[in-house]
């Protein structure tokens, strides 16, 4: 069998000769495949390679080719997967209702109409105005789009009105072409429409050139990389607009067949091989569940490092501190000059303008009130970037900023505002992390002057219990529940990355260490809340505190299943809603990726010296209760009472036996149906539960084999103890115990007696 599959209506052309020609020079193995219709895709759809790239087909894409991709996505990855999960998605419509909906500002109003009378009555109303472009709904290279400057234009139209789209006109001097693989924008081309023509499409004789001005590759790229992550396109070529009269962007159209060819071509402008890049990226597919996860995710980022601007440093960072990996030391080594400069000269004008630009404040909708506190301390958040400068030279390059920083943070203002937020506690829970970081970055501005640091009120078991009343700090607040349990989380565990001074040493102490506590039983009670940001947040700090936590492979399964589908990169599949899609990027996902290399793999930074002596732990009394082999278990919310239950402390998770498990629902609004026991066991109601909150872990079967579960949690009783428990729903129905009790049931709970055959739930009704 071959490795990829093209789907295509022709086996020969310039674009399928490269295709193939890629493919061998990576070492993969292709295949040209052709759909006639239906039929002729289920004779064959059992043959085709692990990755399928779809260019074209003959199948009709309402219905043929809409079954037949969901056909295809049960066994394959497969590029373009959103022309299957979205029939419509090619559609011009489609495409900016999608991008409108999803809050990327820079989508062009579009209207369809039925007759021509509906357009000329948006006319008078005012809805479109004079001159407007009237394009075919489905359409590519420039064809059938005409200029509609008056009502005999439409003339031009020779289509019915309901297949075209209407935008107002754009006046502009070009349009860019990004074409992106993988979430990586491959380079950008200028396109210019010929003198007195409305297309610059280079099919219509548009001329092209490379952009090369920073500025607009910033603005395209961008609107370029958020779109083709919306649309969910493995690759495609995104249009983008400029409007002369305002100079704002606009997303203008995506192309999911882009063509690169001839000397104006994509490929030729930029230098790029385009088809290397296709191949290079069903490469990284097909090593999907052959190589470790956190290998595939490191590599994918090394690669795109020259694609996620400031980010990359912010990357390259982590791993040196974390790993000490010679790459990211190269990358910092070369990157050095535009990080922080190699001079004084220079070092003291980067210090300058970080303190002197305007500083914008965006703070999140779920949590608008931060930006009152913003206000309130307005110098904050350029401190701490003075301060991360100062912190990461000396411990990554040995360079001490402290003589220049001097001249724009006086010890006298540095002070004043210590002291005023130290006080602020309900501005502490807001900011969070930029209220913990500017605590622990003065101490390390500071650590060679102990009068400075004595002279500020600082108590890390203070901010433990400001988290004990976190609710009370918080007040009167509209924020949702995911989001006020992420600020206390980044409170506990920023004091542990503040402590570390930012992954440079290890943590010994007992506040920090109880910081790591806290956190733990947070997201334990919170799971399906939390994003997955937050969890590996957690997995750092307790790793630096050298804290072993049972919910580590929970959070790691999930991570192992939440591979992003246009690259390997991990998104939060679960816990973002609409947000998912538009944070489908290389550069947004950045921080949750390098968290995951940092948690799935050994902290080795050498410096790892005591930062103070360990504070004496005594020991406490064992209030565990004692099970055996097995036991009997209820589930109260729900009338199972009195279900044999196996003891595993060898299984992570704990199982119940679940049928009819399915979804209901699309997007984030899916949820999940299920009933426990089936209709062979005494308990068994047919009762339906539907739960909102879940995930999906693989889990390696009795077999050895891994398979995808849903997990779930609910309330359980225990030897009388009442808890909340993660359970996988599995087929037990061939097992003797239709519940199995897993190690994060047990820990901290139950105290294992082998020697017991049973034990009987203390407290249980006769």
């Amino acid at each position: 069998m071959a490795d990829i599959s093209i789907i295509t209506k022709k086996h020969g052309g310039w674009h399928n000769d490269q295709l193939m020609e890629a493919a061998t020079r990576k070492g993969l193995s292709a295949e040209f495949v052709t759909f006639d219709s239906f039929e002729d895709f289920m004779s064959k759809q059992d043959k085709l390679a692990p990755v399928v790239l779809w260019r074209a087909s003959y199948m009709d894409i309402k219905t043929e080719r809409s079954v037949a991709g969901r056909i295809l996505l049960r066994d394959h990855i497969v590029m373009n997967r959103s022309l299957f999960t979205n029939p419509y998605i090619a559609h011009k419509f489609t495409q900016q209702k999608l991008i409108q909906n999803r809050r990327i500002e820079n989508a062009i109003p579009t209207y369809r109409f039925k007759t021509q009378e509906q357009v000329l009555a948006a006319i008078s109303q005012g809805t479109l105005v004079y001159p407007f472009i009237a394009k075919p709904n489905l359409g590519a290279q420039g064809k059938g789009v005409a200029l509609i400057r008056s009502e005999a234009d439409f003339t031009q139209l020779d289509k019915p009105i309901e297949e075209y789209v209407f935008q107002r006109f754009i006046r502009n001097t070009g349009d860019w072409r990004v074409i992106m693989v993988g979430a990586k924008p491959l380079g950008v081309m200028k396109r210019i429409a010929q003198s007195g023509s409305h297309l610059n499409n280079i099919s219509q004789g548009a001329t092209s050139a490379l952009e090369t001005d920073k500025n607009v590759l910033k603005k395209v790229i961008d609107i370029a990389v958020k779109a083709s992550a919306v649309l969910g396109f493995q690759y495609c070529g995104i249009d983008v607009i400029r409007d002369e009269d305002t100079g704002e962007y606009y997303f203008l159209e995506a192309n999911t067949a882009p063509q690169w060819n001839g000397k104006q071509g994509f490929q030729a402008v930029t230098g790029v091989n385009v088809a290397d890049e296709i191949m290079e990226l069903a490469a990284g597919f097909l090593q999907r569940g052959k190589t470790p996860t956190p290998e595939l995710v490191k590599n994918y980022y090394i690669d795109a490092l020259d694609t996620i601007g400031s980010k990359a440093t912010h990357f390259a960072q982590r791993c040196w501190l974390w790993t000490q990996d010679e790459w990211a030391r190269k990358y910092l080594d070369d990157t050095l000059e535009s990080y922080i400069g190699t001079t004084k000269e220079a070092q003291s004008k980067r210090l300058h303008q970080i303190f002197n630009r305007r500083s914008e404040v965006k703070t999140s909708k779920r949590i608008e009130q931060r930006g009152g506190f913003y206000e309130v301390y307005p110098l904050l958040r350029k401190y701490n970037a003075l301060l991360f400068k100062v912190l990461f030279a000396e411990t990554i390059h040995g360079i001490d900023l402290r003589p220049i920083v001097a001249e724009l943070m006086t010890d006298e203002a540095i002070n004043e505002l210590f002291h005023k937020l130290w006080r602020d506690k309900r501005a502490v829970a807001f900011l969070s992390t930029q209220a913990i970081n500017f605590f622990y970055l003065v101490q390390y501005y500071y650590r060679n002057n102990e009068r400075a640091r004595a002279a500020l009120p600082f108590d890390p078991s203070q901010l433990i219990e400001l988290c004990d009343d976190f609710e009370m700090h918080l007040g009167d607040h509209t924020m949702d529940l995911s989001s006020r349990l992420s600020l206390e989380i980044y409170l506990l565990t920023h004091m542990v990355i503040g402590q570390s001074n930012f992954y440079a040493r290890k943590v010994y102490d007992t506040n920090h260490r109880q910081a790591v506590e806290k956190t733990e039983a947070i997201i334990r009670d919170n799971y399906f809340t939390l994003t997955l940001d937050a969890k590996f947040e957690f997995l750092v700090a307790a790793a630096l505190v050298g804290y072993q936590s049972d919910l580590a492979p929970v959070i790691m399964s999930e991570a192992d299943a939440s591979l992003a589908p246009i690259g390997n990169f991990v998104v939060d599949r679960h816990n973002e809603g609409n947000d998912r899609l538009r944070k489908m990027t290389l550069a947004q996902s950045e921080h949750r990726n390098v968290l995951y290399l940092m948690a799935s793999t050994p902290f080795v930074r050498a410096h790892t010296k005591p930062v103070g002596p360990l504070d004496p732990v005594l020991p406490k009394k064992s209030t565990k209760l004692i099970v055996g082999r097995k036991t009997l278990v209820d589930f109260p919310s729900i009338d199972l009472t009195a279900i044999p239950a196996r003891v595993d402390s060898g299984a992570y998770f704990s199982s119940i036996h679940a049928h009819q498990i399915k979804l209901v629902g699309e997007g984030a609004k899916q949820v999940l149906q299920f009933s426990l026991m089936d209709p062979s066991h005494p308990s068994y109601s047919n009762r339906i539960l539907e739960v909102e909150d879940f995930s999906i872990v693989p889990i390696k079967n009795s077999s050895g084999v891994y398979q995808d579960r849903y997990l779930v949690r609910l309330p359980i009783i225990v030897q009388g103890k009442k808890f909340e428990e993660l359970f996988t729903l599995a087929d037990r129905k061939k097992m003797m115990f239709p519940v199995l009790l897993g190690r994060t049931a047990l820990k901290r709970r139950f105290v294992i007696d082998v020697s017991r055959l049973t034990t009987h739930n203390q407290g249980r009704k006769a």
